[in-house]
């Protein structure tokens, strides 16, 4: 958001706005999900995600059961 958020009058936000607002986010997180590592581990090197969330990549998910 724009500093002008903040400092303009507040108004009543069209049903259009908050649609043409939900389809950008979305598009945003499909993209942020088709790299999902490469996101991950740039969140985790700024401090913004814990390591304890960070996926397994090093664990097999064909192993056989025990």
């Amino acid at each position: 958001m724009g500093n002008y958020v903040l400092h303009e009058p507040w108004r009543v936000v069209s049903q259009n706005e908050v649609n043409t607002a939900r389809e950008y986010a979305a598009r945003l997180l499909h993209d942020l999900y088709d790299d999902r590592e490469t996101v991950l581990s740039v969140l985790k090197e700024k401090g913004r995600i814990p390591e304890e969330a960070m996926p397994d990549t090093d664990s097999d998910d064909e192993k056989a059961p025990a």
